[in-house]
């Protein structure tokens, strides 16, 4: 079950880095040409060449998307109740039905180009949509519904999955960190967070009773939220409730992040592969995510729960990114436009990628 989540983590932050950095290399083909110079706003919200609105991170709104994150964590351990489950079980029906018809559209198009982009008008003068969404969006709400229906039975995590996956890939496509100031504001922040809820709160307060790990539980409801991917243990007993390894989206969303702004500064810097910096940090996040397993694995942190480690992941990623531009910024001058010094000389230009 390790393994396996392992993989989907991995591979959503693979997949949506190299989405985010696909579109941004078509908005730079678009500033090079002239026709994208519209696309971009004064502020931090603009669309992409394909359409998609891009929101970027600023400072303030990390520092305040960490208290928000601890506000509602503190609202839903006091306060969840089967109304508010339900409220957000139908927000992540709906969220995630619409990410899988987004994901799946592509898919179409590539299976049958030449169906998928005729018009389709619909009834009652709402306009008319491409045949590829009228093909997506009865499976992506069979899917949201069938999860929603059978969310305790023991196939249902196959679903969440899929729904939650398809939100993080949205998620990292849309949602950009502008810079590195605003990735090293972000994530030690969000490191903090994890450290305080999983460590410090069962001592302060609770009776060694972690909030965290008891919200991502459902909190008594004997329903699990659905903002986390969950995998049936193949090992021990036969599948009974509570026998899953949790992973939350955020354990996954943040460091992807930060690995998509690699992935578009080695866009932005024409470096190659192997010569950049998107390899790097996707081997730190996946080395920094089997850190954390084999902590589990051992208990060097206790018995605290998957959120207790995140500290592996972060600090495995940065460490790693840290070593590789150490080497490049000696190796070959931290002149050149590959490294991270670039991001802060070329903070004002046409591109913003810093």
């Amino acid at each position: 079950s390790a393994l396996l989540l392992w993989v989907m983590a991995v591979g959503t932050v693979v997949a949506g880095s190299l989405w985010s950095g696909a579109d941004y290399a078509l908005e730079l083909k678009g500033l090079a040409s002239g026709s994208g110079q519209g696309s971009r706003g004064q502020g931090t919200e603009h669309r992409s060449e394909g359409g998609m609105e891009i929101l970027e991170v600023t400072t303030a709104g990390a520092l305040g998307f960490v208290v928000f994150s601890s506000l509602m964590l503190v609202l839903l351990y006091f306060f969840l109740s089967k109304v508010f489950f339900y409220i957000i079980l139908v927000g992540f029906s709906i969220a995630g039905a619409q990410a899988l018809g987004i994901m799946l559209v592509p898919f179409v198009h590539w299976s049958i180009p030449r169906v998928a982009c005729r018009n389709v008008n619909l009834p009652c003068g709402w306009g008319s949509v491409t045949a590829a969404e009228v093909v997506v969006v009865p499976v992506a709400l069979a899917v949201a519904v069938v999860w929603a229906v059978g969310r305790n039975t023991s196939w249902s995590w196959i679903f969440q999955d899929m729904l939650g996956i398809a939100v993080m890939l949205l998620v990292l496509r849309t949602l950009r960190l502008p810079n590195l100031k605003v990735a090293c504001v972000l994530l030690p922040l969000c490191f903090c967070y994890d450290i305080f809820w999983v460590f410090l709160q069962p001592l302060i307060i609770g009776d060694g009773e972690s909030v965290m790990v008891e919200v991502a539980g459902g909190a008594g409801l004997h329903e699990y939220l659905p903002m986390l991917l969950r995998v049936p243990r193949l090992s021990g007993p036969p599948i009974i409730r509570g026998a899953y390894s949790l992973l939350g989206f955020g354990d996954i969303i943040l460091p992807g992040l930060l690995v998509a702004l690699t992935r578009r500064l080695d866009i932005a810097g024409k470096s190659s592969w192997h010569g950049g910096y998107y390899v790097a940090s996707v081997m730190g996040y996946g080395a920094g995510l089997l850190l954390t397993y084999v902590a589990l694995m051992f208990s060097w942190f206790g018995d605290q729960g998957q959120p207790a480690v995140s500290l592996g992941m972060y600090w495995g990623l940065l460490a790693m990114i840290c070593l590789h531009c150490l080497q490049h910024s000696y190796g070959a001058g931290a002149a050149r436009s590959g490294s991270w010094g670039w991001i802060v000389r070329k903070r004002h230009s046409q591109y913003r990628c810093t």
